[in-house]
């Protein structure tokens, strides 16, 4: 492949980072909030084409690897990217492009060169995780993210509750992701390497020699098994996952502005969903030294993810505050991501996918909408009353709603739940699709009472502001490629069939990515 496009893979996360810098640099020298809405604006696009076209290079060439320095695997870091990692990367620039739409209508602040500093580098963390194939350069992306999160939540300082959360995100965030810097260093006083093929390959035969690092040191099953809890516990933490996200989750969601709180799926909660796939299939898979194990952690996931989306879809049925409702909404969705993930089967990774593009795009559409209630009236569910003046608006989050309650076929979030319950019945244990149906009733009653308070109520606290271009334009955009992506699923067998190909390359394809990621070309 040509060098120049391989180059891209590097290039990317170099040039989030790079607008963020200059974002700080243009605050020393003019403090028009035009430029930097425009250089944001700009630089997403950029950066969503760039996303785009190594997504279709994958669809095309297979995983691309990238050799930072031109130092090769395992010596030097590399970036490894497959399927699923591209298709991620793309959902999360996406998402980035949309909130800095977003953003030039909501925050009005003096501060807004911050904002989009830490925009910028909360998305560099996003990409660096996706994209990365080392352990080490996971944890480093993954600090970048974390801290630029905490920042973000805390940006309107004079609230002291956007303080306290930001401080519950920050404390317990640093904990863990201690925990996975631990877990970094006993991998590596194990298997002499940071590099996840070449983990991947001694996992699975640990007398396997490899150019420069050599063969395992000591009994790796019990560091291996240390190590792989510790990672998990910290992807849940990351993915919002019961009990772990009581700790962060409804704070941050709750009290970070309304367009990072619906980045946050995208760009930064998928993260941890992502890392657990590539921890549970691609380094330690079926077939590794810790097969048993592995099936005990993945049933574990199991319980936790029903157990997380029950109380989830209850606490909905509970909410007042607009933010929090769709935090725990949030939440339901991880979770049967979560489930999806823990079946072990290709239909189950396929439909994690889903889940996690349905709620990305559909969480947005209800934070978008829910943000022009917020700037007339307030967070209480009362207030989305004000909506109602606009038949349009109500039409489009009532369809952000039935998507993420995924019943009608022709939204996206109708074929995640469809391909978690076939995974469940190819598993043969009907009994997680009869729980996936029950919380969904149950989160059913949830929605439709928002819904209720739009349509029906008759207290408008009050009229709708007139500048509502722009979250009426994101929002309808959003729910338009909800619709297209939903009916592509079953009239566009290409599309179905991709989605398929990132289970099977997950679940199957890791020798692949061994290969091509060690191979020197």
């Amino acid at each position: 492949m040509n060098p120049v496009t391989i180059l891209l893979l590097g290039f990317l996360p170099i040039y989030l980072m790079s607008i963020a810098i200059s974002v700080t640099i243009l605050s020393f020298i003019t403090k028009d909030r035009r430029i930097y809405t425009i250089l944001s604006i700009t630089a997403s696009l950029i950066a969503f084409i760039i996303s785009l076209y190594i997504l279709i290079l994958t669809l095309n060439s297979g995983i691309l690897v990238y050799r930072f320095g031109g130092f090769p695997a395992p010596l030097g870091i590399v970036y490894t990217v497959d399927r699923l990692s591209a298709f991620l990367g793309t959902l999360s620039m996406f998402m980035l492009f949309l909130t800095s739409i977003y953003s030039s209508w909501m925050i009005r602040s003096r501060w807004l060169y911050l904002y989009y500093l830490l925009l910028f580098l909360m998305a560099t963390g996003s990409i660096g995780c996706l994209y990365t194939g080392d352990i080490f350069n996971f944890f480093v992306s993954l600090e970048l993210l974390a801290i630029s999160s905490y920042a973000l939540t805390a940006f309107y300082r004079d609230s002291p509750r956007a303080i306290r959360a930001a401080l519950r995100y920050a404390i317990s965030g640093m904990m863990v992701t201690s925990l996975y810097l631990l877990s970094t260093f006993i991998i590596y006083g194990s298997f002499g390497t940071l590099n996840m093929a070449d983990i991947a390959l001694k996992t699975r035969n640990p007398n396997a020699v490899t150019e420069f690092t050599g063969t395992t040191f000591g009994d790796i099953i019990v560091s291996s098994k240390v190590a792989i809890s510790l990672m998990v516990w910290v992807f849940l933490f990351k993915s919002a996952i019961f009990p772990l996200n009581f700790a962060w989750q409804p704070y941050a969601y709750g009290e970070a502005p309304t367009p990072i709180a619906a980045a946050f799926t995208a760009i930064a909660d998928t993260v941890g969903l992502y890392g657990l796939m590539r921890i549970l299939y691609t380094i330690f898979g079926y077939d590794s030294v810790l097969a048993d194990f592995r099936a005990s952690i993945l049933l574990l996931l199991r319980v936790l993810a029903i157990i997380s989306a029950l109380i989830g879809a209850l606490l909905m049925n509970f909410q007042r505050d607009v933010k929090r409702f769709i935090a725990y909404s949030t939440m339901v969705q991880l979770s049967l991501a979560l489930l999806g993930i823990s079946l072990d089967n290709i239909e189950g990774i396929a439909s994690a996918v889903l889940h996690i593009l349905s709620n990305s795009l559909g969480d947005a559409i209800l934070f978008y909408l829910a943000g022009i209630s917020i700037v007339c009236c307030g967070r209480t569910v009362e207030c989305l009353g004000s909506l109602k003046l606009k038949k349009m608006i109500v039409a489009i989050f009532s369809g952000g709603i039935l998507n993420l309650f995924g019943v009608i076929p022709i939204f996206i979030g109708f074929w995640s739940k469809a391909l978690l319950v076939l995974s469940s019945v190819r598993l043969g244990t009907v009994i997680y699709a009869v729980l996936v149906l029950v919380i969904s009733g149950i989160a059913a009653a949830g929605y439709f009472k928002i819904l209720y308070r739009i349509i029906v109520s008759k207290g408008i606290v009050q009229p709708i502001i007139k500048d509502i271009a722009i979250p009426y334009t994101t929002s309808l955009t959003l729910l338009t490629l909800v619709v297209v992506l939903g009916t592509a699923f079953f009239l566009y067998r290409p599309f179905m069939e991709f989605v398929l190909g990132i289970g099977f390359d997950v679940v199957n394809n890791y020798n692949t990515y061994i290969v091509r990621t060690l191979t020197i070309s």
